[in-house]
């Protein structure tokens, strides 16, 4: 069982990389399209295993060609959706990333476009 620490670090190591592809692709799309694209919710590791990465684009995507998302060695150890925001100010988007541990405990992770970063939280503990 891989503890808190280790699950975290591999999920950070691997944020690294999925968030350099992921700027410059929804920057394209925002500029071709005049708007950010979101992502589905993935399936969700537990206890830091890789699963395969699934590309869910929502069904009301008019543009899913220009939104595919590829992860380098196909898997992740977290769930990840994204999301798309607009107001007054002007628009933009969050991935947040999910791990979960063996006994149901999950703790989250959300970045945005501007870079605001809330680092690890305790979300829950499933029942």
């Amino acid at each position: 069982m891989a503890t808190l620490t280790e699950i975290r670090d591999k999920a950070n190591t691997r944020l690294t990389s999925f968030w350099q592809n992921l700027v410059p692709k929804q920057d394209a799309y925002f500029a071709k399209h005049g708007k950010y694209f979101q992502k589905l919710v993935t399936n969700q590791p537990i206890d830091g295993l890789e699963v395969d990465w699934s590309d869910n684009t929502p069904i009301d995507e008019k543009n899913p060609a220009d939104s595919v998302i590829t992860v380098n060695d196909g898997k992740l150890p977290f769930a990840i959706s994204i999301d798309e925001w607009v107001d007054n100010d002007g628009a933009g988007w969050s991935a947040t990333c999910t791990i979960q541990l063996k006994n149901g405990t999950q703790y989250q992770r959300t970045r945005d476009n501007q870079n605001n970063d809330t680092n690890w939280f305790k979300v829950n503990k499933l029942e």
